[in-house]
């Protein structure tokens, strides 16, 4: 119990922190927590990542990694990376993360770090070697550097070894178990995505793009847990397909973006949710990218974010931020190739609002703020609006949140 936990110098941070969260934080019972979701995980990135935000989403928010550790007891594992170290600090443990202090050391370690990444896992163990210290992230040297993984949900080991080159698997063992029985499905998961990277000359996405084609093909529909973090220590890729996956963005001086397996607040707040099928990119001080992994299936060129280019090969809308918005939100898009442009704002009957953009625009990636004013340069009232970008034949459209 959280009573019976150490007193340590670091916890005179979460102490004031607690005296001035609501008194319900932690009697309300987490959304989703009975689903099968076999683990919880969160990320946070920036530049010097504030402690706040860490403390609060791994230790004090009504739904923080502490507290839904009560429905994900097999232990847990926070990792960050320091701004001068290219080799991340890890910290594991084997009770249960509401009931070990260590968790909270380790949580408050981070915090003070200011890091540019930190990534964290509790485990609800469905694969594998369920005594040990939660063994997620795992962490394995791609092209010299130090990569960490995690994943919640479970896939079929024995997919992922048909899918898996035994030459590859022999140079590339699982960090744990003795045998394919004890192996663990998410250590699995992690070498086939390093042998997609391999096989795709280090493209990230492209590889993993092939990683869900492949698996989509290879294991059954109540195996389709494929929800993952990946990170090199500057970007973090999240993935969600088979459980629930959200991210959010704050701006200003301390700007950063996060994911999490569910809002860690009492309620949705700024938190996006991300539908089975989507992937997105998070670095510092920028928007997060948000994609279809189909746009990557049977990818043939380039993926200029790791080849060093400029030009991006793929036409995207990303959700404005933040929404719900006031008095103002940024919406961010993507344009391959040189072609004709038009943003307009719809409100939810389909009327007219205002148009942003509508010129002619070379490729590369934009980003235009409406401040809520219509054409008439009057401002709109509270409500739901629709944004629309056509590019060419290109088409799409987001939803968005006005509250005055």
């Amino acid at each position: 119990m959280r009573a019976n936990k150490r007193i340590h110098s670091y916890f005179l941070i979460l102490l004031i922190l607690l005296l001035f969260a609501p008194c319900d934080t932690f009697a309300q019972t987490p959304p989703d927590s009975t689903s099968s979701h076999n683990c919880r995980f969160w990320g946070i990135v920036s530049s010097h990542a504030p402690s706040s935000a860490i403390v609060d989403q791994l230790l004090a928010l009504p739904y923080s990694l502490d507290s839904l550790s009560h429905f994900n007891p097999n232990g847990w594992g926070i990792a960050y990376y320091a701004d001068s170290a290219a080799t991340p600090v890890i910290a594991r443990g084997i009770l249960p993360g509401y009931y070990d202090p260590q968790f909270d050391t380790a949580a408050l370690a981070a915090a003070t770090a200011t890091p540019h990444v930190t990534v964290a896992h509790i485990r609800n163990c469905s694969s594998g070697l369920c005594n040990i210290p939660n063994p997620h992230p795992f962490d394995r040297i791609i092209s010299g550097r130090h990569w960490l993984f995690g994943h919640n949900g479970t896939i079929d080991k024995d997919a992922l070894l048909r899918l898996i080159r035994p030459d590859f698997l022999a140079d590339n063992p699982p960090q744990y178990g003795q045998n394919a029985g004890e192996w663990i499905d998410s250590d699995l998961y992690f070498i086939f995505i390093m042998q997609a990277l391999d096989d795709y000359h280090g493209q990230i996405k492209p590889a993993l793009g092939y990683v869900i084609e492949m698996l989509r093909r290879e294991t059954p529909g109540y195996f389709k847990a494929f929800n993952f973090f990946l990170t090199d220590g500057a970007t973090i890729w999240s993935y969600c397909e088979g459980n629930t996956l959200c991210y959010t963005h704050h701006a200003g001086d301390s700007a950063y973006s996060a994911v999490a397996s569910q809002p860690p607040t009492a309620g949705q707040g700024d938190w996006i949710t991300m539908f089975d099928g989507q992937l997105v990119t998070l670095r510092p001080d920028s928007l997060p990218l948000v994609e279809d992994i189909e746009t990557y299936f049977d990818y043939t060129g380039t993926d200029d974010e790791n080849a060093g280019g400029s030009r991006p090969d793929y036409f995207v809308l990303n959700q404005n931020l933040p929404n719900p918005f006031n008095p103002s939100t940024t919406i961010a898009y993507t344009i391959p190739a040189r072609t004709r442009v038009k943003i307009e704002i719809f409100n939810i009957l389909g009327q007219s609002v205002t148009t942003l953009v509508d010129e002619t625009k070379p490729t590369g990636n934009y980003q235009i703020i409406w401040n809520g004013i219509d054409r008439q340069r009057a401002a709109v009232p509270s409500g739901i609006y629709l944004y629309r970008l056509q590019a060419g034949k290109n088409v799409q459209t987001r939803k968005m949140i006005l509250l005055r």
